[in-house]
């Protein structure tokens, strides 16, 4: 009864002392009291740091920033501060000369001072570009940029404290989004004086070992010259009920595809998923022409792979994004979230599929507590408006060769 009655002191001490009381209203107060930040002259820019510690997919919407900031300042050192699962992002980026990976667990929590990483200490920064679309990292990140007396601060406008950086973006309204790769590289307007119209290119980069290994592979299955289908069925775990299409309506699809001998699908999924994803593919066919590659490869591999794919199934997750940036014919599928944020509706080679409902989007980008929303109905309707007919007809419209050819 004690031991109850503690956790449940703390709990509501961590909700509302120190998540709402302290990293909310004391920090807005104290935003509204501080002084504005004075501009600073980009000049003399010798050491960058881009920061964005959000999950892998997130981290991919960073990358064409760096080429931009080369062009820019081509004799500066540019270090990039990213979440450990996501240095493969940047690893091979020739426009990035060091990676600084950390657990960003504690900067998602509440607002902190006490905050560090090792090893920035001790090296003098003229510009930190935090590219965030979270709330609290962003906030924890400004925090950490003036604490080691970054010379110019350039922040994405999300959180409470901003007017710890010397320039911040526009917001990224629901009611005009942009999609966030988009929202980041106008980060850059001060630096480059462009006003970047047009959606930016994602950049990954595969290396020889992930190349060979690829390549080895699609000819040990005897993959060469067939139409390879890379369907993602998987969302993370805090989505599940309102990012993630039904498997039933993933495996109709794929029976439609299946009917063309030359059509090979490939199920992907996260090495904590090879069961789920095995099990995926049993309930569908015995067929040969379905595999499953969940765990197989590595997320430099699946860079390397993506080229070979003829087209990529997927709902809001990250091989959405890694697809994007390799150019591969893409189809999304969105529940909670917003598209126009999340994808690039002007690339020909992306079709998003969202709902039209008046409760979508359900998930905002807010300043004072961020949550994943829960759905309203017993099930997400946004995502059943979209159904596999939709998605069978947009393939045989577009993709005509991966439809079974007429008897």
């Amino acid at each position: 009864m004690v031991n109850k009655i503690i956790h449940k002191f703390q709990y509501l001490f961590h909700k509302y002392i120190r998540g709402k009381l302290y990293s909310e209203y004391f920090q807005y107060l104290k935003n509204f009291l501080m002084p504005s930040r004075s501009e600073v002259k980009l000049e003399n820019i010798h050491n960058i740091v881009v920061a964005n510690i959000d999950s892998l997919g997130d981290a991919t919407w960073t990358t064409p920033l760096f080429q931009e900031l080369r062009t820019a300042y081509s004799n500066a050192t540019i270090t990039v501060l990213c979440n450990t699962v996501c240095t493969d992002i940047f690893t091979d980026n020739p426009y990035i000369n060091h990676i600084i990976p950390i657990s960003p667990l504690s900067f998602y929590q509440s607002i902190s001072h006490s905050l560090e990483v090792p090893e920035l200490k001790d090296t003098p920064i003229d510009l930190f570009i935090i590219a965030e679309m979270g709330v609290r990292p962003a906030d924890n990140l400004r925090i950490l940029a003036n604490k080691l007396n970054a010379k110019d601060i350039i922040s994405s406008d999300l959180g409470i404290l901003k007017k710890l950086p010397h320039h911040k973006g526009d917001k990224n309204l629901d009611s005009s989004p942009l999609w966030w790769p988009h929202s980041f590289m106008k980060l850059l307007t001060p630096i480059t004086h462009k006003e970047y119209i047009s959606e930016p290119s994602l950049q990954l980069y595969s290396n020889i070992n992930a190349n060979q290994k690829v390549a080895t592979w699609i000819s040990e299955h005897k993959l060469k010259n067939k139409n390879l289908i890379l369907v993602h069925p998987m969302v993370a775990g805090y989505g599940l009920h309102t990012k993630k299409w039904s498997d039933s309506n993933f495996q109709e699809v794929i029976h439609h595809l299946l009917k063309n001998p030359d059509n090979y699908i490939l199920v992907s999924g996260g090495p904590a998923e090879q069961e789920i994803c095995r099990q995926f593919t049993q309930e569908i066919t015995s067929s040969p022409n379905i595999l499953s590659i969940a765990g197989k490869f590595s997320i430099k591999e699946v860079t390397a792979l993506l080229p070979f794919i003829s087209l990529t199934l997927s709902c809001d997750t990250s091989m959405l994004h890694f697809s994007i940036a390799s150019s591969t014919p893409t189809i999304a599928i969105f529940g909670a979230t917003n598209s126009y944020k999340i994808a690039p509706h002007s690339f020909e080679y992306v079709k998003v599929f969202h709902s039209n409902l008046p409760c979508w989007p359900c998930h905002k980008n807010k300043d004072f507590s961020p949550y994943w929303p829960t759905c309203i109905y017993d099930d997400a309707k946004c995502l059943q408006e979209t159904t596999p007919g939709m998605v069978i007809d947009y393939i045989r419209q577009q993709y005509p060769h991966l439809i079974e050819s007429p008897v």
